[in-house]
């Protein structure tokens, strides 16, 4: 991970994920993919597992479009 402080708000800082995590992360998730299902998405039907997947979804691409913007602005 790497970490940067935003130009903007010295308050807020930004964390992304690098390549070799990125590996890691694909590691992990085989140890962890059965528990997170059995403890965390058992407890939703598949209609709102889907529905919490749109969601998810629809807010990453707001903050990837977000980013996009202010950086094409700076």
């Amino acid at each position: 991970m790497t970490r940067a402080r935003s130009a903007e708000d010295g308050r807020a800082a930004f964390a992304t994920i690098t390549t070799k995590g990125r590996e890691l992360r694909k590691k992990m998730w085989a140890v962890y993919e059965s528990t997170v299902a059995e403890l965390f998405l058992k407890q939703f039907s598949v209609d709102e597992q889907a529905q919490l997947s749109a969601g998810l979804n629809k807010a990453a691409i707001a903050i990837r479009d977000r980013d996009k913007t202010s950086t094409e602005s700076e």
